[in-house]
């Protein structure tokens, strides 16, 4: 059994993201780390059967 999301439900996303400095010194800021998770949830969707198009997400853009 799967849990179904019906077509056009916006779901909302919130991290609490610190910016992260490596052993080197190399600092990951908290802005770039949001932009890899944006990146990793549209480009690899979640959950489960991606391969056949459930999970897909697409980018709304926020209503002012």
């Amino acid at each position: 059994r799967f849990i179904k999301i019906a077509p056009d439900i916006k779901i909302t996303f919130q991290f609490v993201l610190h910016d992260y400095i490596f052993s080197n010194g190399i600092v990951l800021g908290k802005k770039h780390i949001k932009y890899v998770f944006k990146q990793i949830l549209l480009d690899f969707s979640i959950g489960a059967k991606t391969n056949v198009g459930y999970g897909q997400l697409t980018e709304s853009l926020p209503v002012s």
